[in-house]
């Protein structure tokens, strides 16, 4: 009985070293595919070797990085969540489980991988600004801005880090300081699209209207089909008056990613520019079926109801979007202009939404200096 039992660990011992030195000799191909840019094939090798041996680290790892880069997240968190349960101390690993996790719109559970992977390896510049992405979607941006700055202190060649940052400066209305990082990414990368697109919403932000729309056609010949670019020209091209570019390139980013947001939201704003209300209404509606706290979608289908004579409605629906976002200054100005048509508001209701944009909004805007007024009464008096 105890030598079978012997023997039998003897054979396995055997099989399991067979096993391992099959699957270190597929492990190249593996790589060498995933190198190549062929994920199919890369992960179909990291299958036979998984086959061989469940608990091969190297090949989970790899499995999940190719199925991140080819766009398979489940696949991809489910062989990182292995790698880091086999291989709890690997940073790249841990780094690449927070990449999926930031992906997937799972932030808190990013955020943490993370912090795992920069705690076992202090200078992991590629970590620290993925890190700063992530706080940057959690509305952390202060800190967010340090990881970035704390990536370029350890790579001051690090292009991605620049251009991170400055789509973090770009969110705080910092765009001096935006530009300057998105320059600094394309001194280092002049190809780099997200750096030139950043630069398109730079001048956006500062009125540059020509200048966005010439960042964004360079963005999209660096990379075309790009929809979150094309819906931001989308959303220039409203501000420039050139509706049916607009529209045709919402409808163009949609056809791309049908859940975008941002080209619905577009989709829903030149469509209330042109009185198309049915249309404009179901776009606020798609946006509100997969994210319920859009206030901007809100808004939008305030104005559709206002429109169609539903002042009511229309109220309603801007007080929803005040309460997700309370300093919203388009509901309240919205909401301000339906009450004039509403026929339950009396004077106190009005005075009330005004006094509401003014604690909300006009009270925190900076007051001008004036200069000093010159007395004397000989000085030559300028007009105009």
């Amino acid at each position: 009985m105890q030598s079978t039992i012997g023997s039998r660990a003897f054979q396995n011992a055997r099989l399991q070293k067979k096993n391992r030195k099959q699957a270190d000799g597929l492990l190249p191909k593996a790589v060498e595919a995933y190198r190549a840019g062929r994920h199919a094939d890369a992960q179909a090798v990291c299958g036979q070797v998984l086959a061989l041996v469940p608990d091969h680290f190297e090949a989970l790892h790899l499995l999940g990085a190719s199925a991140l880069d080819s766009g398979r997240l489940d696949l991809a968190e489910q062989a990182l969540a292995r790698a880091v349960a086999l291989e709890p101390r690997h940073a790249e690993a841990q780094a690449n489980l927070g990449l999926v996790l930031f992906s997937m719109k799972r932030y808190e559970e990013a955020r943490a991988a993370q912090e795992r992977a920069i705690a076992l390896k202090p200078n992991f510049a590629a970590a620290l600004t993925s890190l700063g992405n992530t706080l940057m979607n959690m509305q952390l941006f202060a800190p967010a801005i340090e990881m970035h700055d704390r990536a370029v202190a350890l790579k001051p060649d690090f292009a991605d880090a620049y251009c991170n940052r400055g789509m973090a400066q770009l969110l705080l209305h910092r765009n001096e300081e935006a530009r300057q990082s998105f320059d600094r990414a394309l001194a280092l990368a002049p190809r780099h699209m997200q750096a030139t697109f950043g630069k398109g919403l730079v001048s956006v932000n500062l009125r540059h209207l020509e200048q966005a729309l010439a960042a964004f056609n360079a963005a999209l010949a660096i990379k075309p089909g790009m929809a979150a670019v094309i819906a931001q020209r989308g959303r220039l091209y409203v501000q420039m008056g050139r509706f049916d570019q607009a529209e045709a390139d919402f409808d163009a980013a949609l056809a791309i990613d049908r859940g975008l947001e941002t080209a619905w939201l577009g989709k829903a704003h030149v469509c209330v520019l042109t009185e198309r209300i049915a249309p404009a209404m179901l776009a606020c509606k798609r946006v509100l079926e997969q994210n319920p706290a859009s206030e901007v979608a809100l808004v939008w289908l305030g104005a559709c109801l206002a429109k169609q004579g539903d002042t009511a409605g229309a109220i309603r629906h801007f007080d929803r979007a005040l309460e997700i976002k309370p300093d919203f200054e388009d509901a309240i100005l919205k909401k301000i202009f339906a009450l004039d048509f509403y026929p339950g508001a009396d004077v106190a209701v009005h005075q009330a939404v005004r006094r509401e944009w003014w604690e909300r909004i006009g009270a925190r805007i900076p007051q001008r200096q004036l200069g000093p007024i010159d007395r004397d009464p000989n000085r030559r008096i300028t007009v105009g």
